[in-house]
């Protein structure tokens, strides 16, 4: 049968993380968008190689980042606490 894969976005794990991740969401950072998405396009091509099917997961601003990410290259994505990924989507 077909295996599963995961790729997790963190989400914040201190108050730094909360704030660093306010700002980002706030003024969204590119180059975490950047890295997102070639790091999620690695592991989609993996995946597809291998038989593998992928799901995202995230918390947080990992949330959102993973909604936009499955959304971008067909993916499921589960996710928890998301702030919304509406606008994120619609500027793929």
């Amino acid at each position: 049968g077909i295996g599963q894969a995961v790729v997790v976005f963190r989400g914040a794990t201190n108050k730094q993380n909360i704030l660093d991740d306010l700002v980002a969401f706030l003024t969204p950072d590119k180059h975490l968008q950047a890295y997102a998405k070639d790091y999620m396009a690695l592991c989609a091509e993996h995946c597809n190689q291998v038989g593998l099917n992928l799901t995202c997961t995230g918390h947080g601003v990992g949330a959102y980042l993973a909604e936009v990410e499955a959304y971008r290259f067909g993916k499921q994505a589960i996710t928890f606490e998301s702030p919304g990924s509406k606008i994120g989507v619609e500027q793929l």
